[in-house]
C-alpha cells in the first residue's frame, strides 16, 4: 500500500519528539567533526548582505514540503530541515516572533492538506506575518542507480509569502539552491570508513541550511567555500 500523506507525516513527527536531543547528542564524533569544518570553512572576512531582510521585524515560519517518495525513504526529513531552518532564523535575523518546530510539526500532521491551501491562508492560521516555504525537489545520498558511491545532492527551492501584504498568496521572494556532498574531486565508496553516511546527510544538510537560512540575514562567507 502506497505511504499516504498522514502517514508519512506520522512519521516526521515521531521522530521530531526526539530531534532535539538527536541533534544534541545522537550524532557521532565523526559526523559533528564534518560539521564544524563546514562551519569554521565559511567563517572569513568576505561579508555578503541578505538577499531578503523582511523577516526583521516580523513574525514568521518556515515549513518544509518533500514529495512522498523522498519522504517514505527518509521519513524524519521533514522535520529536521524544519527544526534546523526555523532555530537558524530565530538565533540571525531581528524577527519579532517564530513558532516552535515542534508545533509546526504538529500543525502539518492535523492539517495535512495544507500543501495544497494557498499560503496566505496558512500563514494567517498560523498567525504570522511571514511564511518561509521550503520545497525539496531532490534528496539524495548515493549516486544515481548506485547505492555502492556516495554521491549527494539536495535541490531545492526557498520562497517567501507576506501575509500583510495586497497579495499573500504570491512569493515575493524565491530563489533556487543546489548543495552536494563529497565535493567533485573526491570519491567515496559506501565501504569506505572514512565516509558514512551520517557524515553525507550531516554536511550536505548543514550546507542546504546554510544556503537557505543565509539568505535572510547579514553574513560572512568564506573566499574558497565550495558549495
Amino acid at each position: 500500500m502506497a505511504p499516504t500523506s498522514r502517514m508519512l507525516i506520522r512519521a516526521g513527527i515521531g521522530v521530531a519528539c526526539g530531534l532535539l536531543a538527536a541533534l544534541a547528542g545522537g550524532c557521532t564524533a565523526l559526523a559533528f567533526g564534518a560539521v564544524a569544518l563546514e562551519n569554521a570553512r565559511a567563517q572569513s572576512n568576505v561579508n555578503v548582505k541578505a538577499e531578503y531582510s523582511g523577516l526583521d521585524g516580523h513574525s514568521f515560519a518556515v515549513l518544509v514540503r518533500a514529495d512522498r517518495v523522498t519522504q517514505a525513504e527518509y521519513p524524519s526529513l521533514v522535520a529536521r530541515f524544519t527544526q534546523q531552518a526555523n532555530e537558524r532564523l530565530k538565533e540571525e535575523t531581528l524577527a519579532t516572533g517564530y513558532i516552535p518546530p515542534y508545533d509546526l510539526l504538529t500543525y502539518t500532521f492535523n492539517n495535512p492538506r495544507w500543501v495544497a491551501r494557498p499560503l496566505g491562508e496558512v500563514a494567517e492560521e498560523l498567525g504570522v506575518d511571514r511564511l518561509v516555504l521550503i520545497e525539496l525537489h531532490e534528496y539524495r545520498l548515493y549516486e544515481p542507480g548506485n547505492r555502492y558511491v556516495w554521491d549527494g545532492t539536495v535541490v531545492g527551492t526557498v520562497g517567501v509569502i507576506e501575509a500583510d501584504s495586497i497579495m499573500p498568496d504570491e512569493f515575493v521572494f524565491s530563489k533556487a539552491i543546489r548543495v552536494d556532498y563529497p565535493d567533485e574531486d573526491k570519491s567515496y565508496m559506501s565501504e569506505d570508513s572514512a565516509m558514512t553516511q551520517e557524515i553525507v546527510a550531516t554536511v550536505l544538510e548543514s550546507r542546504f541550511i546554510n544556503r537557505a537560512t543565509w539568505l535572510f540575514f547579514d553574513h560572512k562567507e568564506s573566499y574558497s567555500i565550495e558549495y
